[in-house]
């Protein structure tokens, strides 16, 4: 298959494994072995799992953190538990950057797209 097509295919196939936060997951060696052996997964291992394979395709990927709140998404369905986001201290967010053509582009694979009807901002290709 294509370069680009590879890239799309790859990053669906992530994107798409449900969304759950598991302390275990952070390993960087372990998390994603352990997301894929249980279909589910979040920033960290998704984002592990999606740089080792677009660098198996030659693309050159950067690690990038963020600092995040919960309290500043703005999603329909935390309305009823703002309260306990607000309580919720900043975190971190880990995503990439692939070298597409002579452009770094995020990519970010956190939210499956199963959770877009909820407003969470879904990425698709």
């Amino acid at each position: 298959m294509p370069e680009e097509e590879a890239r799309i295919n790859i990053f669906e196939k992530i994107r798409d494994i449900p969304y759950a936060v598991i302390s275990e997951h952070f390993d960087p060696e372990k998390g994603p072995e352990l997301m894929l052996a249980e279909n589910r997964g979040f920033c960290v291992p998704k984002h592990y799992l999606l740089g080792s394979l677009y660098a198996r395709l030659g693309t050159e990927i950067r690690y990038h953190t963020y600092a995040f709140k919960w309290e500043e998404l703005d999603i329909a369905y935390l309305d009823n538990i703002q309260s306990l986001a607000a309580g919720m201290p900043e975190t971190y967010h880990l995503a990439c950057k692939a070298l597409i053509g002579s452009k770094w582009v995020l990519v970010d694979a956190t939210w499956d797209s199963l959770l877009k009807d909820t407003g969470v901002p879904v990425n698709d290709k």
